[in-house]
């Protein structure tokens, strides 16, 4: 299979847009954009993201400390994607509003959400390294409408804007009777 092919048939399927912080060894924050993040348990609680690996910006943010902190984008936060996807690592909060609660890792301003967690495994699978946390923390930011990546592009949309009240209750009729039968 090729890459080109792989990449074409993955496009199709929307993921979110987050950015994970923490803090270096210098106690610097810093940030990098994810397009894969799950969650994975709900007791214990624990989500997973995958980096590719080599990334600098994650060796920084694991010698620093075990702590990251999950931004969920915002559809009003597409110019965050470019500060934290190029340029200087150690520059990429000069322009950026956040906060650091109890010298934990930064919470970006505006965001749908942040979930914060203490990483408890890195396994290496293919080019890319899958990071589990724990979560310690989460929390609903002003802004509920997340930003998504689809067909090779960021996308402001409303996932729900087109479904109404009665599909959800066709849907939960349809699941019953097969959960039924």
């Amino acid at each position: 299979m090729d890459q080109t092919s792989y990449r074409r048939v993955m496009a199709l399927w929307p993921t979110g847009v987050s950015v994970v912080t923490g803090i270096g060894p210098a106690q610097n924050p810093l940030g990098m954009v994810i397009g894969s993040f799950c969650s994975v348990s709900l007791a214990p609680p624990l989500i997973a993201f995958f980096v590719k690996k080599g990334s600098t910006t994650w060796e920084e943010i694991r010698a620093g400390s075990a702590q990251f902190c999950v931004n969920i984008l915002s559809r009003d936060q597409v110019e965050l994607c470019s500060v934290f996807s190029t340029g200087d690592p150690n520059r990429r909060f000069d322009s950026v509003d956040y906060d650091r609660p109890c010298d934990g890792p930064p919470q970006i301003a505006k965001c749908c959400a942040w979930i914060e967690a203490t990483t408890e495994t890195e396994q290496e699978l293919g080019d890319h390294l899958m990071i589990l946390g724990r979560v310690s923390a989460m929390r609903t930011g002003p802004n509920s409408l997340p930003l998504a990546f689809a067909h090779g592009r960021l996308c402001k949309v409303d996932p729900l804007a087109q479904i109404r009240e009665d599909h959800f209750l066709e849907w939960e009729k349809s699941l019953n009777a097969v959960l039924l039968a």
